[in-house]
C-alpha cells in the first residue's frame, strides 16, 4: 500500500493504451483505493490508523447487523451457504492456495450481506468492499494469520449450527475488527466442543 502507480509503466507491461489505463484508475479512484495528488502521481490508497479504525468500526456494525437479520430469515439457508464456502476455504488452506482463500474469505462476508436481503445493508457494504480486500490481502499473508482467520469463520459457523447466533455475532464482531497482537484471545472464542483442532488452529 502507498505504492506510486505508473500509466506508462502500466501500459507498456500490459500492452494497452494509456486510455484504458486512465479509465481503470479512475475507477479505483472514485472507490477510494487509489489517491491521486497533483504534481506528484497516483497511489494505491494507503490507510491511516484513523481510516482502520473506522473501516473496522464500519464492518462490525453492519456485518453483524446483517448476520443477525440473516439468522432470522432464513438460518437453514445462512447456515447451508456459509458451510459450502468454509469447505472450499478449508480446501484451499490444505493446499496453500492464499488467492483462492482469500477470494472465499471475500465470498463467505458478501454471502452474510446478500442472505439478509437487505439491500441498504448490502450497497453500504459495496463502499468498502474494495479497501477491505486490499487490507486482507495485506494484513493476513503470514501463514498464521490465514489459519487463524480460519479458525475464526469456523468458530462463526459453529455457533450458528448450534443455535447461538450471539456467540456468532460476538466472534464475528471480533474478527472484523482484528488487529495485531490479539491472538491469544480468538482461542477463548473456539467453544471446548469443537474438535480439537478447530481449537488449537
Amino acid at each position: 500500500m502507498g505504492e506510486q502507480i505508473s500509466e506508462a509503466r502500466l501500459s507498456a507491461e500490459l500492452n494497452v493504451s494509456k486510455s484504458p489505463i486512465r479509465e481503470a484508475l479512475y475507477r479505483l479512484q472514485v472507490e477510494g483505493l487509489v489517491r491521486v495528488y497533483p504534481r506528484r502521481g497516483t497511489f494505491v490508497f494507503s490507510p491511516t490508523h484513523e481510516e482502520l479504525d473506522q473501516i473496522f468500526a464500519f464492518r462490525s456494525c453492519v456485518e453483524s447487523g446483517a448476520l443477525e437479520i440473516a439468522y432470522g430469515n432464513a438460518p437453514a439457508e445462512l447456515i447451508e451457504r456459509l458451510s459450502a464456502i468454509l469447505s472450499e476455504m478449508g480446501a484451499a488452506l490444505n493446499e496453500d492456495d492464499l488467492v483462492a482463500y482469500h477470494n472465499l474469505d471475500s465470498t463467505f462476508h458478501a454471502a452474510i450481506m446478500d442472505c439478509s436481503g437487505n439491500e441498504f445493508l448490502k450497497r453500504s457494504y459495496e463502499l468498502v468492499a474494495g479497501k477491505v480486500i486490499a487490507m486482507r490481502l495485506r494484513f493476513s499473508a503470514k501463514p498464521e494469520h490465514v489459519r487463524l482467520s480460519f479458525t475464526q469463520h469456523e468458530t462463526i459457523v459453529w455457533h450458528l449450527k448450534h443455535g447461538d447466533l450471539a456467540l456468532a455475532v460476538a466472534v464475528l464482531r471480533r474478527h472484523v475488527e482484528w488487529r495485531e497482537g490479539q491472538n491469544v484471545f480468538w482461542k477463548l472464542d473456539a467453544p471446548a466442543e469443537m474438535p480439537r483442532r478447530v481449537r488449537e488452529t
